[in-house]
């Protein structure tokens, strides 16, 4: 009983955690047509990246925490499409409010091939206009979001949306 308690705690206690509003929750992939708002921030590393360095290409945007569980449970999927789609689209990592240490120990234990920004007040996740974690953008060679995907996604999930996008500019 105790640990079925625990258990049931804990799953609580990571949707709440990865929640901000579920008054209107959507989930899966959503179409859009917004402009995506420009980005220059340091990355995790120290680095600098703009959505500039993203121009001309199909672009993931992926808003994440190391305290998000359905976060970690993507994240093999994420680091699949980027090295499948390498030259080819564009990734970029939000983490949001995480002490930026742990996040980049996740970075180089995940071996994320990407850079993510360094989003610890999470103001650049507010202009992103995202509800929960995990949250991934699809943006076409435009700078257009083209899809919103609210929740875990998975390797062919995103791959469709990229095959699609990818297609269009051929």
């Amino acid at each position: 009983m105790l640990r079925t308690s625990l258990a049931c705690l804990v799953l609580v206690t990571t949707l709440v955690a990865c929640t901000r509003d579920d008054s209107d929750r959507l989930a899966g992939v959503v179409p859009a047509e917004t402009p995506m708002p420009a980005i220059e921030a340091a990355t995790l590393d120290g680095s600098e990246v703009s959505t500039e360095d993203l121009a001309g290409a199909p672009a993931v945007v992926n808003v994440w925490a190391t305290w998000c569980a359905p976060c970690e449970a993507e994240l093999p999927a994420l680091v699949d499409v980027a090295s499948a789609y390498d030259g080819r689209v564009g990734f970029l990592g939000v983490n949001f409010t995480d002490d930026a240490a742990q996040a980049r120990s996740w970075e180089e234990d995940y071996a994320i091939p990407y850079p993510s920004i360094e989003d610890d007040a999470g103001a650049l996740a507010d202009d992103l206009g995202f509800p929960y974690l995990p949250h991934t953008l699809v943006v076409d060679a435009d700078g257009t979001i083209r899809y919103r995907i609210f929740g875990e996604t998975t390797a062919e999930e995103l791959s469709g949306l990229l095959d699609g996008l990818l297609a269009e500019t051929a």
